[in-house]
């Protein structure tokens, strides 16, 4: 008779541990999908917003490359201009001292006659003179080119070292700062890994709960059978078994297990 119950309850309680594991991994799933989802939530629009800042400075930087490099240009051909136009000036300046000089040399030899002493003497205060001081003036214009190069060279690297490393500086700071909370959100995705995590081993310790104490129940649910059993055979009545079949397969979709009274158990060493 026991023998007979054994494969009903046996269906029964492997129907339920069935079912109570298909929920338990069904919540899991649930729970790791809206866990994901929520990090996704949360992160994604930080993670934009910070590749977004990171890339509004990139490209002020490249406008800032891109703007010295102009102004660099602008300020080459503003020099090679400048440099003309005082060649230029140089030579009309020269042109009209020389043209002043030989009028006064002109004038001079008109009102003076042919004495070659006189003569000669003008030539070389005039010609001689003015020659070597066409010479030393070149020499003083080229001079005075590479001093104001030197100097305009040395101004615009100075004003633009100093403009760099105010943007350098300002863009370390961002990069800085930018690491910093991207260091924050590392470190509250891995909290929050670290608490699924521990949320997964408590659900399957839960569950080792619940298998343990289903089992003490069938236990208990098996005694009461075994009681009752020998409680009839002992009064003399029959248990119909086909009609108890019947009512135990039609209440197999209500099946649930009363809880157990307390019980000691005796453990061997």
């Amino acid at each position: 008779m026991q023998d007979e119950h054994d494969p009903i309850l046996s269906g029964i309680l492997d129907d339920h541990f069935t079912r109570m594991a298909n929920a338990v991994e069904e919540y899991m799933r649930q729970t790791k999908e809206e866990l994901a989802e929520d990090r996704k939530q949360f992160f994604t629009p930080q993670i934009e917003e910070l590749q977004a800042k990171l890339d509004h400075s990139q490209e002020e930087f490249a406008n800032m490359q891109a703007d010295a490099g102009e102004t660099t240009n602008e300020l080459v051909k503003h020099e090679a201009i400048l440099a003309h136009l005082v060649q230029l000036s140089a030579k009309l300046h020269q042109k009209v001292r020389n043209s002043n000089n030989q009028s006064r040399a002109f004038n001079a030899w008109s009102h003076m006659g042919t004495d070659k002493a006189l003569l000669a003497k003008v030539f070389k205060r005039n010609f001689l003179r003015n020659a070597t001081r066409r010479i030393y003036f070149k020499r003083w214009i080229r001079k005075m080119h590479a001093k104001r190069e030197n100097r305009v060279s040395t101004e615009i690297k100075k004003r633009y070292e100093k403009i760099w490393k105010a943007k350098a500086t300002e863009a370390q700071r961002t990069i800085e700062e930018l690491e910093l909370e991207l260091s924050a959100a590392r470190e509250e995705l891995e909290t929050k890994q670290r608490n699924f995590l521990e949320m997964q081993q408590r659900l399957r310790k839960a569950f080792m709960r619940g298998v343990v104490n289903l089992n003490l129940e069938a236990m208990d649910v098996f005694n009461g059978a075994q009681f009752m059993d020998l409680m009839q055979e002992v009064e003399g009545n029959e248990v119909d078994h086909r009609d108890h079949e019947t009512s135990v397969n039609e209440s197999d979709d209500d099946f649930y297990v009363e809880e157990a009274p307390p019980i000691s158990v005796i453990r061997h060493r």
